[in-house]
């Protein structure tokens, strides 16, 4: 290497062992590449912690809005979904809607303050499960109703189940000296055609 030195246009010439130029630049070179990456590493870990939470957020999110806070169970929004896909390709007449509702639920509500409504409606969905088999759906509505969608039956068939239904949800006052029962009001609805919109 060279420079000036300011005097009659003279120049200072240096010279040095070629491995100790390329030892100094492989250091600093080595040090350099370490930092890139950390710095790498850095940005991956924000970037998967990023990716995280957003998958944390987005199950957190479809778990409130499929899921009914009461009994757990489905949402009104995830069975409209799932029946739509579900009657869209099937046959007509494949399956029927069905609407059920505590009579004079409010009177639970008032009697027992809200937790026994909750509970109510908590064993009403327990015993609806145990009637439901596979492709067949079920949610709370609002309060007190509940929807089903089930293969269509025989009406005859149909009765003998809500009248057996009804019979358990009713077994809590075996033992009771004070019974009160739970009356059932439920509308049923033969799907002609999946295009339809019934809900």
């Amino acid at each position: 290497c060279y420079e000036p030195i300011g005097i009659q246009n003279w120049f200072l010439f240096s010279s040095m062992p070629f491995n100790v130029v390329t030892k100094h630049y492989v250091k600093h070179s080595l040090v350099f590449a370490i930092l890139c990456i950390f710095i790498i590493i850095g940005f991956s870990l924000v970037i998967i912690s990023m990716v995280n939470r957003s998958g944390e957020y987005r199950t957190s999110l479809e778990h409130a809005l499929y899921t009914d806070p009461v009994t757990g169970g489905m949402s009104h929004s995830k069975f409209e979904k799932l029946v739509r896909e579900i009657i869209q390709d099937a046959p007509p007449y494949t399956y029927t809607f069905i609407s059920l509702d505590i009579h004079s639920f409010k009177l639970i509500n008032d009697i027992n303050g809200g937790g026994g409504g909750n509970a109510t409606l908590m064993h009403m969905y327990s015993i609806l499960s145990k009637y439901l088999i596979e492709d067949e759906l079920m949610c709370r509505v609002d309060a007190d109703i509940f929807n089903l969608l089930v293969h269509t039956k025989p009406e005859a068939e149909m009765g003998k189940i809500l009248s057996d239904f009804t019979e358990e949800l009713n077994s809590f006052n075996k033992n009771k000296i004070d019974k009160y029962y739970l009356r059932i009001k439920a509308g049923f609805y033969t799907i002609p055609n999946g295009s339809l919109s019934f809900m």
